[in-house]
């Protein structure tokens, strides 16, 4: 089943991954979240992680069946794709920390959810779409392979692109200038050096919301995107 070590270095840092999101889901209790209505960009979102989900598990188990799309990396640039996820395991389990039950993975606001900016939230307003950019390009790295980092990259630009302005139109809506301020201080995806002034913590700031969560935002309305 593997015929090379790369196999199953991607299978565990999969595993590594996996563990992280079910900790966080059953930390947040996400199944207890209420109604949930599926908008077009989400379910566009997960037609495309389908494909990018088989094919990294193809390269996993049956590495033969994406073969056909193997780029000639050198090992040094496979080893730095796994530098990157690891990186990224360990920036993941930080957001998620940092979230804690008011993480979602849907676009929703709660009324007992709070803003979240402390942590990494202080850096980025959408660090878990920068963990997830490093996640792709990282399997596009360790697998060598442009079908399946394409596919990633391709389900990871949509979200980051395309969703995130409908989000933070929600999130504007929902808390106005509390929201404004916070995206004057604090850059979307890539952090410019300056973390965000500290403020009230998010338990001194009610009705509030967290900011972000994996392929979404934690919102109190039933606007889904």
């Amino acid at each position: 089943m593997f015929n090379d070590k790369w196999q199953i270095i991607v299978g565990l840092s999969l595993l590594a991954l996996f563990a992280v999101r079910v900790v966080s889901h059953f930390r947040a209790k996400t199944w207890e979240k209420g109604k949930t209505v599926f908008g077009p960009i989400f379910i566009i979102q997960m037609a495309l992680t389908l494909p990018a989900l088989i094919g990294v598990l193809l390269f996993v188990f049956y590495e033969p069946a994406v073969a056909w799309a193997a780029l000639p990396f050198p090992e040094w640039l496979r080893y730095l794709g796994l530098l990157l996820i690891a990186f990224a395991t360990v920036f993941l389990a930080w957001i998620q920390y940092t979230l804690g039950a008011n993480f979602s993975p849907l676009v929703r606001i709660k009324s007992d959810q709070q803003l979240v900016i402390a942590g990494p939230y202080r850096w980025v307003r959408h660090p878990m779409y920068t963990a997830i950019a490093m996640l792709s390009i990282s399997l596009l790295l360790m697998t060598a392979n442009w079908f399946i980092g394409a596919a990633w990259l391709l389900c990871t630009g949509l979200v980051m692109f395309a969703r995130t302005p409908g989000e933070e139109r929600v999130l504007l809506d929902a808390f106005g200038d509390q929201y404004r301020d916070y995206m004057r201080s604090t850059p979307r995806f890539v952090p410019n050096g300056r973390p965000a002034p500290e403020r009230k913590r998010a338990a001194d700031a009610p009705g509030a919301a967290a900011a972000q969560t994996v392929f979404g935002s934690s919102f109190n309305k039933e606007k889904q995107l």
